[in-house]
Order: C-alpha cells, then structure tokens, then sequence
C-alpha cells in the first residue's frame, strides 16, 4: 500500500508540475495547494474545530465541458480533536490523526471565478497519537482504523487567473473508531472525522 501511495505521490506531482509535457495529453490541468485544517471527532464527548492542523498537496484536473471538470487530489492532512485545559476546562484531550488523502471530485463553475466541487475521499492513516493528560502522545487504546472514506463539498474562488482561495467540508462516511464497549445508537456506528479546511492554490496550467 504504501509503495502504491508513494507511486501515486510521483504521479500527481508530476502531473502538477508539468502539465505540458509530451506524455500528458491536453486538457489537462494542474497545481499544488497548501493551507490549514481544523477538525473533530464526531462522536467523543467534545465540541469544536479545535485542532488545527497542516493541509497540504497537489492536484490535476481534466476538463469535461466549459464549465465542468473532474479533479484528482493527493494531499496530506491531519484530523483529529482537542479539547485544551484552562481554568474553565478541567478536561485536557487531544487526537492527532495523520492521513494521506486522495479525493476525486467534480467541480462546476457556477458564476464567472466562483466554482463548487463535491466528492469522495480515501484517506491513509500513517499516524496515530492520543494524549489525554497534557503530558505526551500515547498511542490510542483502541486503536483507531487505518483508513478514512469521507464525503467532501467546497468552493473555488479565483482571485487572480491562476490563484484561488478554497474552502472545503469534509466528514466520515464510515467511523474511523467504534465508540467504547462497541455502543451502536442507530446511524451512528462509532467516531466521525469532521474537518473544515482553507487552502490557496496555485495552478500552474
């Protein structure tokens, strides 16, 4: 898996950075991003975008129509949860979850620089840290799964014709932990990544 992963890290960088080389037939287009994330865990006893978090990547984009285009992602980010101490909290709590991602999504320029995207998403846990006393990450007992399969919707909006601003929301389609003792309550079958990232990007085509 991971030998795949890094395969398809060369491919979409190569892709980005150059979308004009002979190898690559047109209409293709490409670029990187980078930005930040900020995440919690549907499903623990917390609230709140509390962990922030690095998000960063490349992208190509094939252009179906004029106003239509699928787009394939490879980023890393880092979900998770945070609940910090201070004189009104007396619970300290934070997950940091570090993923590989690789989105596939269609995106529809809806109104002149303004475009919508929505998608799917596969995300590689390589990482995994829990600390629920301030005092160091621990590796979290359980464990959560390896994987994470999320829904994503967002917007492109592009200041400059090569630059643009996007914010994307992202969530869990399948639980990326069960809740202890295994407790079902209807849908809800366990934990939830639930994230909200601002990224700039920079196409380079």
């Amino acid at each position: 898996m991971k030998n795949t992963l890094f395969k398809l890290v060369i491919f979409i960088f190569s892709l980005a950075l150059f979308p004009n080389s002979k190898n690559f037939a047109q209409p293709f287009g490409g670029g990187i991003f980078a930005g930040g994330n900020f995440s919690q865990i549907q499903g623990d006893i917390f609230s709140g975008y509390n962990l922030p978090g690095f998000y960063g990547g490349g992208f190509v984009n094939l252009e179906l129509q004029e106003n239509l285009k699928v787009q394939f992602e490879i980023s890393y980010i880092r979900k998770g949860a945070g609940n910090n101490f201070d004189e009104t909290n007396t619970t300290y709590y934070k997950v940091k979850l570090d993923y590989i991602d690789v989105p596939i999504l269609l995106e529809y320029n809806v109104y002149k620089k303004f475009w919508v995207h929505a998608g799917l998403a596969y995300g590689l846990l390589f990482k995994q840290t829990e600390d629920l006393d301030g005092a160091g990450d621990l590796t979290p007992i359980p464990l959560f799964h390896n994987y994470d399969f999320s829904g994503l919707a967002g917007f492109d909006y592009y200041f400059f014709k090569k630059f643009a601003i996007t914010s994307r929301f992202g969530y869990s389609i399948l639980p990326i932990r069960e809740h202890p003792g295994n407790q079902t309550y209807f849908l809800n079958r366990g934990q939830y990544n639930n994230c909200v990232s601002l990224s700039l990007r920079y196409h380079i085509l």
